[in-house]
């Protein structure tokens, strides 16, 4: 920062003026972007222009998985310690933002982190709530190497304001029928755990989705993919599905890859010269 600052003579004294904290709001928030979150959180220290910034960034990233080696054990006394220090600092950044009299815009949060025990889930439950009272868009969970899989909470399901969903190491066991994503536009889930009837429940209450990827989630054996007049990619891999099902009038981009599948019904699909298609050991018939 003292490489930016320019030093003017008046009555003989130096005064110092920062220029960059002078910059718009957005620019200083854009220059945030291209930093991790830890570092973004100690610009507040500059100033309390900065500390204004900071408590309105709305790009929000937190990697426990970063600060901690594969190489150490979990249960290896400095590794307690990081993680108990990775939890003191998300909770002060939440609880810092949660203290601003108008709850500040989320644009993005990203959230890679090990459920270990209950302790650990309801940790999680409170920051996601607080994300998603805040408007979140993009709302990106990574749960693997847990000790237990994370139940999504409900109100996940039914943001209006949520763009992008990614899931990774959950599971989804509500079998409510009100889920309402309105806005979502891509929807990615890795390694979720669910049922056939919650996953119809997803696609029926996403009437807006573009980009659709299902891998590797187990519990799904039939999978219908109809309604969705907007969707124009699809993936669809390693899920053990028995049945697939697909309506999907305005499709460029479709790959599946599935094992066991005894039935593929893809109805017809919009003609157009950039539909590209990928089946891999599919095993079953085509109707």
């Amino acid at each position: 920062m003292d490489s930016k600052r320019k030093k003017f003579t008046v009555d003989d004294d130096d005064v110092v003026v920062d220029r960059i904290s002078e910059l718009p709001e957005d620019v200083l928030q854009h220059i945030l972007s291209f930093l991790p979150t830890k570092q973004v959180f100690q610009s507040t220290l500059l100033s309390t222009r900065w500390k204004h910034v900071w408590t309105t960034f709305p790009i929000l990233k937190f990697d426990e998985t970063s600060m901690l080696r594969s190489s150490e054990n979990k249960n290896d006394p400095e590794v307690k310690i990081k993680r108990r220090n990775f939890y003191k600092f998300l909770n002060k950044c939440i609880r810092l933002r949660s203290r601003q009299s108008q709850r500040p815009h989320i644009k993005n949060f990203t959230l890679m982190d090990s459920v270990q025990n209950h302790k650990s889930k309801s940790r999680v439950d409170r920051w996601i709530g607080f994300v998603v009272e805040s408007n979140v868009e993009e709302l990106i969970l990574f749960f693997g190497g847990s000790r237990i899989r994370y139940p999504l909470p409900h109100s996940v399901l039914v943001a209006k304001s949520l763009t992008v969903l990614t899931l990774h190491s959950c599971k989804l066991d509500s079998i409510r029928s009100d889920i309402n994503l309105p806005s979502l536009k891509r929807l990615s889930l890795l390694s979720v755990h669910a049922d056939n009837q919650i996953i119809q429940n997803l696609i029926f209450g996403c009437p807006m989705i573009e980009d659709m990827g299902i891998s590797c989630c187990r519990g799904i054996k039939c999978l219908k993919i109809f309604g969705l007049p907007k969707v124009m990619k699809i993936l669809v891999q390693n899920n053990h599905l028995d049945r697939l099902e697909l309506e999907a009038p305005n499709l460029r981009d479709l790959c599946i890859i599935e094992g066991r599948l005894s039935e593929l019904n893809l109805l017809p699909l919009k003609k157009s010269k950039n539909v590209t298609s990928k089946y891999t050991k599919c095993n079953g018939k085509v109707v």
